[in-house]
């Protein structure tokens, strides 16, 4: 049995940091890919973008491009992924393609196995929506849900593009404040 897979994550990744230890880095990398892959899978929703996410996460740390003490490493790791995947997202489209409650910028970070509470911010965030103005509700439900570009809405609503771009930067505030607030 190897000496460091008894070792705690965060023992682990500090020592990797002061020492560039490589093998510290590979036992991080087996516990961890996995997980790393799901969240890049849940976002980039396309296996051959996820693996490679995944090897790009892990050639950073093995860079040590990180900056600041790591206290809960799985938590960070998350966190890191999913901003990855997050940039990646805006780089390909400036406007993204997926409402969900991470989106709207909720400072709240759960883990994407835990299905229940993923339900419930579902629920939460479809009550939200019915609480918006119609107009800010339409141009949501029809930009991300029915995932219709701003000239058809513009269209479909008879509104300027300008006009269904606000209704859609005023209601993700909106959504955000209320999850915040039920959250």
């Amino acid at each position: 049995m190897n000496i460091t897979s008894d070792k705690s994550d965060e023992y682990l990744f500090e020592r990797y940091t002061s020492t560039s230890e490589k093998r510290l880095l590979a036992v991080l990398f087996q516990r961890y890919r996995l997980m790393v892959y799901g969240v890049c899978l849940k976002y980039l929703k396309d296996q051959e973008s996820a693996r490679d996410t995944t090897m790009e996460i892990f050639e950073k740390l093995l860079r040590q491009e990180h900056k600041g003490e790591v206290r809960q490493f799985k938590v960070w790791l998350y966190v890191l992924t999913k901003n990855q995947c997050l940039m990646l997202l805006r780089k390909k489209s400036p406007t993204m393609t997926d409402l969900d409650p991470e989106f709207v910028e909720s400072d709240s970070i759960w883990h994407p196995m835990e299905k229940d509470e993923d339900r419930v911010r579902e629920q939460q965030l479809k009550k939200c929506l019915e609480t918006l103005p119609e107009g800010q509700m339409q141009c949501i439900k029809g930009f991300f849900y029915d995932k219709q570009p701003y000239q058809e809405l513009a269209r479909q609503l008879q509104l300027e593009v300008k006009k269904i771009k606000s209704h859609i930067q005023n209601g993700k505030r909106n959504l955000k404040i209320c999850m915040e607030r039920h959250g």
